[in-house]
């Protein structure tokens, strides 16, 4: 166990209600972060709590509510920003896995929920989150393999990851100094 590594930080992670999420949640408290796990579902945030060891539990805090729009993310900022106080990094797990189809076969549902509901996401997670960082700060986005490397079947996935990829590497372009940027 690491902890007390992460004593005193205060860890934003949307997307830890999810399979790889609830590894960086746990990973996260065992290091003595406070981790704090956004969800549009009670039924989710009471999953991962069900899932996190008692003796570290009451540095998780959940909160139901939405961040997909500019709006959500920047009233979900400020509700944890007047409970908790400053985050002090944000760990953005958006986005999950889909596939079956050849890209000609997307339809405008599809291409709507796995790659631009997702992209907004990631925007409005970052510009409401990032210039509130501390100078100590840090700013991770996680992005799967295939962002990388395209799958077949899966093209609006690969697409989404890839401008992930780009969102950070133009953020990082953008800043001179400040909270440390990574994916």
């Amino acid at each position: 166990m690491m902890s007390g590594k992460l004593s005193g930080r205060s860890v934003l992670v949307p997307g830890g209600t999810g399979n790889v999420g609830e590894g960086v949640v746990r990973t996260l408290l065992e290091a003595g972060a406070t981790v704090l796990v956004p969800s549009r579902s009670q039924n989710r945030l009471d999953g991962l709590y069900s899932l996190i060891d008692p003796t570290v539990s009451e540095r998780l805090i959940g909160y139901v509510a939405r961040y997909e729009t500019f709006s959500e993310a920047d009233a979900l900022a400020s509700m944890v920003s007047s409970e908790v106080g400053q985050v002090t990094d944000v760990v953005a797990l958006i986005g999950g896995w889909w596939g079956g189809k050849a890209l000609w076969d997307i339809t405008a549902e599809d291409w709507q929920k796995v790659f631009v509901s997702p992209a907004t996401t990631q925007m409005a997670l970052l510009r409401s989150f990032f210039p509130k960082l501390p100078q100590n700060g840090t700013y991770t986005t996680i992005a799967g393999f295939s962002s990388y490397m395209p799958v077949p079947g899966s093209g609006p996935v690969s697409m989404q990851g890839a401008a992930q990829l780009m969102m950070r590497k133009a953020l990082s372009a953008e800043v001179s100094s400040g909270p440390r940027i990574n994916d």
